[in-house]
């Protein structure tokens, strides 16, 4: 006699009831002739009580994710890297940005700069994961439609998860270093709450609150309410850091087999844009010997400002028709609009004087996604499979207006400004676009005798494109269309005492879209898409108790048909780029101890470029060495109840500004080139006490400091050498009053 059961989102009573089944059937089956009787299979899903894929995490261990298959999966048996950062690690670690919250994970160059307060940007092996929306995902799904519709709020997050290398079978247009997948606190059914007053460095002043819990007594509905408020400066002079957030969220589900979920958030953000500047003058000193101050703000408060206003409203459908079929869908509608003025960086017009242009911008984007599949769970003899089948749909709407000349006055760190001119601008530089795609992809999940795990995946992408400028003069371009079939392949062996060795094969594919704003006439070229390749091969291990989580991977990635400038200044699709490099992460909790550490080696070059000078360099924002550890301790256990420490390290390695500094006129070879921006380490610092441990009155109030960059180290970031380097964020520290229910 076999009994088998197959646990999906089962309750315990269900779960008791079922084995209580079960027994009564055998003895009732033995009693009949005294031999044991074949039972069929009986197959259990309901209300779950442990860890989701897009649930919250207790501690900095998540154990399963949806990202690397669109299945509730354990991470162990997945074929691809994934970093998970939980509300409890980028909590603990004072995080305020997304920057912030990824900046411990390997193989992400995240900087926090002026910049990361209006924009998200990072880099994942590599590759560009944010500019032209190449793998921003929330929930699963595309958010944005280009890199200026601002940042996420942090606060609004219950988890972010890190895929690296590409993920097309999944996700449609994405470039090959990976995602970044938020998820959106979702209700619950159990109250829960919590309100934060938060003050510390520039005048920083916050107050945040997080609300959920049941509707009435029928047990099928929950609420949750998250909500914002911060007004503050920043680092840089005349800069604030203000912004209002709200994101109401409700729950129904009238059974264990169907939920439904609305989940809608507005956001307004109020800041000055940070223009980035020349190498010489930031990390290297510029020809007059100086540099300009870290808080030095090149504007105008009667010019600059970047307001941008931003929201959305999804829906997250599930329905098991039965133990063995489900079906899910979900979507969202997001609407950007952005207003921002600025002065740019043009040149150093003496030692301590910057010559400055101007700029004018208006960004409306709208962006339509939906993504809806089947899920099959079958048998074929002793192999499981876990199959999908589905098709999601993306419509990006992007309308900029954009002006730019060179009258914006000067700047002078040592004395006086003189203003921008008033008056208008020359010919609108912007343009409207718009991208239409759709994508069918299946895949199947094999286990067989619960060793061997394989993954097989394809899909087939259709997309168009529409640009068109505001100004003719700049060139008409054709309506594109493309199309591919992406792949993935996958294996994981579950070996004895906890380690999963994994192989995986992946592609990615995206358009290649260039809005070239230079003038000109007549028909602009259109191009291949771009795509990748990755392969990985990785060994986890995890303890026994599930509280330790550790990850080796090493990569190779290529991507083909990448669009640069030639000689000429003009566009051309001749590039290649190989990234390749090895990751380790390590997350664990022991008792009072909470900790992790994360390394990664990265080279990520220039194979193939018109411009010769570039073959063979390193991407520039791309370190060769990157590494961090965190670790934070309860001292109850020593006798000092309440009181949890915690610092951490992080090194950022040197980076390569892959422009030659001086050429000959003769012959045009390099003669000299910028050399590297430094690396740096910076150190980060917590102190929690809860205060209900001091005095019972107090229960559920607890206070935390966090410190960020505490030596104040000056760091630097480059994406060219002129007019592209940016300042970090120097010493921060926040504190916050707390109460919790």
């Amino acid at each position: 006699m076999m009994v088998r059961v197959r646990r999906g989102r089962g309750a315990r009573f269900l779960g008791v009831s079922v084995l209580a089944l079960c027994a009564a059937q055998i003895v009732a089956a033995r009693a009949q002739d005294g031999s044991a009787v074949p039972l069929e299979e009986i197959n259990v899903q309901g209300k779950g009580q442990g860890e989701t894929a897009e649930g919250p995490v207790e501690g900095y261990v998540a154990s399963r994710s949806a990202s690397g298959t669109k299945t509730d999966t354990p991470i162990v048996e997945t074929p691809q890297s994934i970093s998970v950062v939980t509300r409890d690690e980028f909590t603990d670690r004072g995080a305020t940005t997304l920057q912030d919250a990824i900046s411990y994970t390997p193989g992400v160059a995240s900087f926090s700069s002026g910049r990361s307060i209006a924009l998200d940007e990072f880099l994942v092996r590599g590759f560009d994961t944010a500019n032209g929306n190449l793998g921003q995902l929330r929930d699963g799904m595309k958010l944005q439609a280009n890199l200026y519709d601002g940042s996420q709020e942090l606060y609004g997050l219950e988890r972010l998860e890190i895929l690296k290398g590409p993920a097309s079978i999944l996700y449609g247009q994405l470039g090959p270093g990976g995602i970044v997948n938020s998820v959106t606190k979702r209700p619950s059914f159990t109250p829960i709450g919590e309100i934060n007053l938060t003050g510390g460095s520039f005048d920083n002043k916050q107050l945040s609150a997080d609300v959920s819990g049941p509707i009435g007594t029928s047990g099928d509905w929950a609420y949750r309410i998250t909500g914002l408020v911060r007004d503050s400066n920043s680092w840089i002079d005349h800069v604030p850091d203000d912004r209002r957030y709200i994101a109401p969220a409700i729950t129904w589900k009238p059974t264990d087999a169907t939920s439904l979920t609305l989940l809608a958030y507005y956001q307004e953000t109020r800041t000055r844009f940070t223009a980035p500047m020349d190498a010489e003058g930031t990390v290297f000193r510029n020809a007059g010997g100086r540099r300009v101050p870290r808080d030095f703000f090149i504007g105008d408060t009667d010019f600059d400002r970047y307001n941008i206003n931003s929201g959305a409203l999804s829906y997250i459908f599930d329905h098991a028709f039965n133990e063995n079929v489900s079906f899910s869908s979900r979507g969202r509608y997001y609407e950007s609009k952005a207003d921002w003025d600025y002065l740019t960086f043009l040149r150093f017009a003496g030692p301590t004087t910057i010559a400055r242009g101007r700029s004018a911008r208006t960004e409306h984007s709208k962006v339509w996604t939906s993504d809806n599949h089947l899920q099959f769970k079958f048998d074929t003899g002793p192999v499981e499979h876990t199959a999908i089948v589905g098709v999601d749909y993306a419509r990006q709407t992007y309308d900029t207006e954009r002006y730019r000349d060179n009258f914006g006055g000067f700047a002078d760190f040592d004395g006086p400004d003189s203003a921008p001119i008033s008056g208008g601008y020359g010919a609108n530089r912007g343009f409207d676009r718009k991208i239409n795609q759709v994508g069918v992809y299946a895949q199947d999940q094999i286990k067989i005798a619960d060793k061997f795990i394989f993954l097989a995946g394809g899909r087939q992408d259709w997309a168009s494109t529409d640009l068109k400028y505001d100004t003719p003069a700049y060139g008409i371009y054709p309506k594109q269309k493309d199309h591919d079939f992406t792949a993935h392949l996958g294996a994981v062996y579950l070996a004895p005492y906890g380690f999963a060795p994994y192989v995986s094969y992946s592609e990615s594919f995206s358009p290649a879209i260039v809005a070239e704003q230079t003038a000109g006439t007549g028909l602009r070229p259109s191009f291949k898409p771009t795509t990748g390749e990755q392969y990985e091969g990785g060994l986890r291990w995890t303890s026994p108790d599930q509280k330790t989580l550790l990850t080796a991977s090493v990569f190779r990635i290529k991507q083909r048909n990448v669009v640069g400038l030639d000689s000429n200044y003009e566009y051309k699709q001749t590039g290649l780029v190989r990234s390749k490099g090895f990751e380790f992460e390590a997350k664990s909790r022991q008792g009072a101890w909470e900790f992790l550490a994360s390394y990664a080696y990265t080279d990520a070059k220039t194979v193939e470029d018109e411009d010769t000078a570039l073959i063979g360099q390193q991407l520039p924002t791309v370190p060769w060495h990157q590494a961090a550890v965190w670790a934070k301790y309860d001292l109850t256990s020593i006798g000092v109840p309440g009181l949890t420490l915690g610092a951490g390290l992080k090194y950022f390695g040197k980076t390569n500004i892959d422009e030659p500094k001086s050429v000959d006129p003769v012959n045009g070879k390099v003669l000299e080139r910028y050399g590297n921006v430094p690396g740096y380490v910076t150190v980060d610092a917590l102190a929690r006490l809860d205060l209900g441990a001091l005095n019972p009155k107090m229960q559920g109030f607890q206070a935390q400091l966090n410190a960020k960059n505490l030596l104040d180290k000056k760091t630097y970031s480059c994406v060219s050498a002129k007019a592209g380097c940016n300042y970090g964020q120097p010493r921060t520290i926040l504190a916050t009053l707390s109460y919790k229910w």
